[in-house]
């Protein structure tokens, strides 16, 4: 026992001994509310939590009640300001209110103790970061000229003059979540002033202010790597312009609307794009057709990516891929490089698809997920059999729901897939599965899905009716699972 307790003793004595300078740095490393309760362990470290380089407060995955976040915000300039350090490494500030902080002048005082210190790390959340408190951000903040990463979720509001000098010469990351009434010149000037960015995520909550006709976003960036754009409401009539110059520019996502207009330049080195468009129903005198072909327009333009992720989601037309499919083959712009596809259609919209292969001459993967409510009646598989269908490795089909036509369909895919190592169909659900004509039907399609002549003997394919049934057909083979015993499982 004496052992023990003169080995903890060594232990506090081995840590007491250390220099300040070195606790400090230690320190640093926690959470400002562990680094003061640290500090009253010990009479020597009675101040020493003030001479911390980063200030850390997070709810760590742990729901932090509005009230004691509310109660903490109140006190996060006075802890600022008792820090002795002039530089600090890291701000950062999570928690599941941010009200206090809604005031302007409290924000004031807090951006301006944070500036002062040379902060090179901001980091504000607000977690859920969707409520009616406007965050105002003063326009100093943008003058920080150490700052390198700048994160702030919650709903944003700029206090800006119209000219407002941005400096941020040394940022590399900026994430701006919930964004409210932007000023239109503001974000351009913004990439313009950030020469070293490499990373921007921006989400709109409502659009850019402008009293001109038309919305102009630029978004350019020599060394920009990735960018995020993301749209959840449109309360203006302008007609948005979104034009993106970034030549180091490899992953893109976009969440917007189709009646937006995009472009970009230098898209050389562009890998991985998700694209993800809505109906915007403020724009009805914007026919859905021609929205899609300057969509089309837009996904050309990136020629050299290996994953596309692509779906539309409009009131009638949703099929891009007839644009890839009437082009002429002089005029046809192909993806040599893409290996990874995932994409959204109707029924009708599959021969498209299809044909517009011949763009994709090194396709790997597909996805493809059938709207809901969509039907055809015909189903002619009768086409010519584009390139990369001998070269996929995976397909995915989500949403099938109409016996008929997609056996016929699969049949085709899988005559001419001659490499293909998986098929995974997934059905929509059934009313029940306790009826007996339910069983009937999904044996039936089972049976005859198996059953499929396939151009890969090595080919699995993988049923599923979501939640319910999940059988291969290497099961079926093995008589693991036969029409006389099927079950759901």
């Amino acid at each position: 026992m004496d052992g023990m307790k003169n080995m903890n003793l060594r232990k506090k004595d081995r840590l007491s001994s250390l220099p300040d300078d070195i606790l400090s740095v230690i320190l640093s490393h926690l959470q400002i509310n562990s680094v003061v309760a640290t500090s009253i362990l010990s009479r020597r470290w009675r101040y020493l939590w003030t001479t911390v380089t980063n200030f850390k407060f997070e709810h760590d995955n742990q729901y932090l009640s509005k009230r004691r976040s509310i109660k903490f915000s109140t006190v996060v300039v006075n802890i600022v300001r008792q820090l002795t350090s002039q530089k600090l490494g890291v701000f950062k500030l999570q928690l599941s209110s941010l009200s206090n902080l809604c005031d302007a002048s409290v924000a004031d005082l807090c951006f301006r103790e944070i500036c002062g210190r040379n902060v090179e790390q901001i980091i504000i959340e607000e977690v859920p970061g969707y409520n009616n408190n406007l965050f105002p951000i003063p326009a100093f903040l943008f003058s920080s000229q150490n700052l390198v990463v700048l994160i702030l979720r919650g709903m944003i509001k700029f206090n800006l003059p119209e000219k407002t000098d941005i400096q941020l010469p040394n940022l590399r990351k900026i994430s701006l979540t919930y964004l409210v009434s932007v000023p239109h010149q503001f974000l351009g000037s913004l990439f313009r002033s950030c020469q070293r960015l490499i990373d921007a995520d921006l989400m709109f909550n409502d659009y850019i202010t402008q009293p001109e006709p038309q919305i102009v976003l630029n978004i350019s960036g020599p060394e920009l790597r990735s960018l995020q754009i993301r749209f959840l409401a449109h309360l203006h009539t302008q007609r948005p312009k979104i034009l993106i110059d970034a030549p180091e520019l490899e992953t893109l996502y976009i969440n917007s609307f189709t009646s937006d207009y995009y472009s970009i330049q230098n898209p050389a080195k562009l890998v991985n794009v998700s694209i993800q468009m809505y109906m915007n129903e403020e724009y009805n005198y914007f026919r859905e057709e021609d929205c899609l072909k300057e969509m089309f327009k837009f996904v050309k333009q990136m020629s050299s990516v290996r994953k596309l992720f692509l779906r539309v989601q409009a009131n009638e037309v949703t099929n891009v891929y007839r644009y890839f499919n009437s082009v002429n083959l002089k005029d046809m712009t192909t993806f040599p490089n893409l290996e990874r596809l995932e994409t959204n259609l109707d029924y009708d919209d599959w021969k498209d698809l299809i044909l517009s292969m011949k763009c994709f001459p090194n396709l790997r993967h597909l996805r493809v997920d059938i709207n809901m409510d969509t039907y055809t009646d015909a189903m002619d598989c009768d086409w010519c059999v584009p390139e990369c269908l001998s070269k996929l490795k995976t397909i995915e089909i989500y949403g099938v729901h109409d016996i008929r036509y997609d056996l016929t369909l699969l049949e085709y895919i899988l005559s001419n897939a001659l490499v293909l190592e998986k098929l995974h169909v997934q059905r929509t659900g059934l009313k029940s599965l306790n009826l007996t004509d339910n069983k009937a039907k999904l044996r039936y399609f089972c049976k005859s899905l198996f059953q499929l002549p396939r151009a890969s003997s090595t080919c699995e394919i993988v049923f599923r009716l979501r939640g319910f049934v999940r059988v291969s057909s290497n099961d079926w083979k093995n008589r693991k699972v036969t029409p006389e015993n099927f079950r759901v499982i």
